[in-house]
């Protein structure tokens, strides 16, 4: 399912290209952007800067209401959405060790759910891509990000961010040229 789901938002256009960690993209691809923006700096001679996040535990920290939205906006049913973050929620661990299993089990309930989509599960990584893609797209619309013309092809790129999983670098854009 969660293979269908990206494939699915791929062939949409739902996953922007700021988004490296997909089909047919690699970590390389990511390096390679932040490096052609970094290099556009110093011959353009624009003020800009690359804000660096790092979405630690990013799988275990996704808020359920935006990533129950992000999923809807990639045509996932509301029941199977349901399902999945319902589940996590309530979810019940025990700690196992080589001494054994422990008899006291942690989680969470209806009256006090657990958030996170949890490491080890097949839907964190398509999840997380659909929450990503919310969070980028919000980014650029606000208007952060470079266009950048290549030197090579002439081609105008807009890039807001470079994305690979949970590391993020956000692009700075000064308006003006002779901003300090």
């Amino acid at each position: 399912f969660a293979k269908r789901m990206m494939r699915q938002a791929i062939a949409d256009g739902s996953i922007p290209q700021e988004c490296f960690a997909k089909t047919n993209s690699h970590c390389n691809h990511a390096v390679l952007s932040k490096q052609f923006f970094c290099d556009s700096l110093r011959v353009l001679h624009h003020p800009a800067g690359l804000g660096e996040c790092d979405f630690g535990d990013c799988y275990d920290r996704a808020a359920h209401a935006p990533t129950s939205i992000a999923l809807q906006s990639w045509g996932i049913p509301r029941t199977a959405i349901r399902t999945l973050l319902l589940t996590m929620q309530t979810m019940q661990y025990v700690l196992k060790t080589g001494y054994g299993e422990s008899t006291a089990c942690f989680g969470g309930t209806e009256d006090s759910p657990l958030s996170g989509l949890g490491q080890g599960s097949g839907a964190s990584p398509p999840a997380f891509m659909a929450l990503s893609s919310l969070i980028v797209n919000a980014y650029r619309r606000l208007g952060h990000g470079a266009k950048i013309s290549s030197s090579y092809t002439a081609r105008l790129f807009w890039l807001s961010a470079v994305m690979y999983v949970d590391d993020t670098d956000l692009i700075h854009w000064g308006r003006e040229r002779d901003m300090p």
